[in-house]
């Protein structure tokens, strides 16, 4: 039996110098006075896996609930932060880092709002965790981290194993028992996070939500959702360089609308299937003499290179990006990736860098060595034995592919249809890199997969069904009572909403206001059978 399933089973946890006997249960519930007390005794806890180093009750302010803030660390420095609601309901859920890691995500909310908008997670319910990766970036900037072995290896995914084994002490410590429902939700890296946790560690969760991530290993030929073959891609883009002038990516954007933006019946500057919709750049191309915001050559080769899957000895090894401002993209990700293979050092520019010879050495240092996103067949275990996943991906994400989400789920259900079953994606029209954009980037995935998980309501149905929402403008004023970026704004304040659709169905407005998810329906792209 592995050591999650002795831990989920309730067997194997020590509590230290604290036991409770009788100790109220998430039924019976503790009033924040008894809860209080708890918080403050929790400071003598002594974890088999970590220390703690702090303890802080927070009373109920205005519509947020009382927590317990709980901190610890897990040699040498995974710093780990648990929040404890007084008024539990049983549910336990690990929000995943983001980008290099090396600091501690908020727990007011997810990293990206369409996990959450709107509400304190702890609030509803959730015992809320989380860690900074292993490191701190202000001893590791961006991939110095990886000059040491140990906290590359925390990094690609021991980190979730040190955070699951002491939120699991405190959550047992303080209530007395067990979660009955686990979940995962990360966007970014935090979905590369999801990957591994649905593959690894799928025997501790139920339900996993994972944004803009990676999908799967080389060999289960996921059409470049791999990191391997992500990294491929971010070296081939760096490889084409800065070829785009701000006015240059604007007239591609709007070209981009005026073709494909009506498509779904309303011209309201989203575009919604982008999948549908033939894009064709020689109008903008230069005439003889001609300057400015037209294309040149570099412009029509790069913009065709982009939109089109990387290809190394006949096999698509790099997914291909959708219809994202090209004068945005950058050679970030490349960069850093290649920095973590020669461990934290400079490592080898781009330009310098053969893919055809170099893609076997990723594939052994990104899967062989670190396992840095979890395998196809793995995450089909954890969905045939009943576990639910939930990816999503913003159309216009200028960081990582959206066809890395859009060709694993395809893989997925092509080689374990059955197991599929139990997965949804959910490609989000005209937003950006986990938030953002000029469409919807804002919902609440973690209720419908509570739903999902704990009444068998799948979500998409009428008794759990999906909206996505546009936050109001930066600088909006909270709504009295919030806790946490004013940004991440409930539904109540939607600039306009959208039906969150099961890929591959897309919105199409049918009639109505046109800022009401009611107006549209979910409908199968033209040409696709039903």
């Amino acid at each position: 039996m592995s050591l999650f399933k002795i831990i989920k089973l309730g067997m194997a946890v020590s509590l230290g110098a604290i036991a409770w006997s009788g100790a109220q249960s998430s039924v019976d519930a503790p009033t924040s006075d008894q809860f209080r007390q708890r918080c403050e005794t929790l400071s003598s806890l002594k974890l088999r896996h970590g220390t703690l180093t702090s303890t802080r009750y927070v009373p109920a302010k205005g519509e947020a609930g009382g927590y317990c803030d709980v901190a610890a660390t897990v040699a040498p420095s995974t710093d780990i932060v648990v929040r404890l609601p007084d008024h539990w309901a049983g549910r336990y859920l690990h929000l995943g880092g983001g980008g290099m890691d090396g600091f501690l995500p908020k727990l007011d909310v997810p990293s990206s709002p369409m996990v959450s908008s709107g509400r304190n997670l702890a609030d509803s319910g959730y015992a809320v965790i989380a860690s900074n990766g292993g490191h701190r970036r202000e001893d590791f900037p961006d991939a110095s981290f990886a000059g040491d072995r140990g906290l590359l290896l925390s990094y690609a995914n021991g980190k979730i194993y040190d955070t699951d084994m002491v939120g699991s002490e405190v959550v047992k410590a303080i209530y007395g028992e067990d979660p009955r429902y686990r979940y995962f939700a990360g966007c970014s890296n935090g979905g590369r996070n999801a990957s591994t946790v649905a593959a690894d560690n799928g025997d501790f969760y139920d339900g996993i939500i994972g944004g803009d991530g990676i999908w799967g290993e080389a060999a289960d030929d996921v059409g470049g959702a791999d990191l391997a073959g992500a990294v491929t891609k971010w070296v081939q883009t760096a490889q084409i360089g800065k070829v785009f002038s701000a006015a240059q990516g604007a007239a591609v954007v709007q070209e981009q609308l005026r073709l494909c933006d009506p498509s779904d019946g309303l011209k309201d500057g989203i575009i919604a299937d982008p999948e549908s919709c033939r894009i064709d750049m020689r109008r903008l191309q230069c005439k003889p003499g001609e300057a400015g915001a037209c294309l040149g050559d570099a412009q029509i080769e790069a913009l065709k290179l982009y939109r089109t899957d990387l290809v190394l000895n006949g096999k698509i090894t790099g997914a291909r990006f959708g219809l994202v401002d090209p004068s945005f993209l950058n050679d970030g990700l490349a960069r850093s990736h290649l920095s973590m293979i020669s461990q934290g050092g400079a490592g080898s520019r781009p330009g310098d860098v053969d893919l055809a010879r170099e893609y076997p050495n990723f594939k052994r240092f990104f899967e062989g060595m670190l396992h840095m996103s979890g395998s196809l067949p793995k995450i089909a275990h954890y969905l045939d034995r009943g576990g639910k996943l939930m990816i999503f991906h913003g159309w216009d994400d200028a960081e990582v592919p959206p066809y890395t989400s859009v060709n694993a789920f395809k893989a997925l259900n092509r080689s374990y249809r059955k197991a599929a079953g139990n997965a949804r994606l959910y490609m989000v029209p005209s937003m950006a890199h986990c938030r953002g954009g000029d469409g919807a980037d804002a919902s609440d995935l973690i209720g419908a997969m509570t739903l999902w998980v704990e009444k068998g309501i799948a979500p998409g149905t009428a008794a759990n069904p999906l909206v996505a929402w546009k936050r109001p403008p930066a600088g909006a004023t909270p709504r009295p009572g919030m806790v946490g970026d004013p940004l991440f704004q409930s539904r109540r304040t939607a600039v306009l909403e959208r039906p969150l659709c099961e890929y591959p169905r897309t919105p199409r407005y049918i009639k109505g206001d046109h800022n009401q998810a009611a107006s549209f329906s979910c409908v199968m792209p033209k040409g696709t059978a039903t």
